[in-house]
């Protein structure tokens, strides 16, 4: 019979800790009121809070995807010409 063993003590402390920092930041996002948006450049992805989409006159994620162009759609004709650039 064979057997190995691999301490993942660390990895299920990191797995706490980081499922304890999600439901403070869960909990400081919709008990603050502020819309929140975040953008990874790199991935050249889009994020918003629900908070968010409602401070634009959104119901749902359907109305306003997490997209770059759900973005570039809220913003005025001036800025838009601006942002293709970037």
């Amino acid at each position: 019979m064979y057997g190995a063993y691999q301490d993942i003590t660390s990895e299920k402390l990191a797995l706490n800790a980081l499922k304890v920092s999600e439901e403070r930041f869960a909990l400081t996002t919709s008990g603050s009121g502020d819309g929140l948006w975040d953008y990874d450049i790199k991935e050249r992805k889009i994020w918003f809070s629900p908070r968010f989409r409602t401070l634009l006159g959104y119901k749902n994620e359907q109305d306003f995807p997490n997209n770059l162009e759900s973005w570039e759609n809220a913003l005025y004709e001036e800025i838009r010409i601006c942002t293709r650039y970037i």
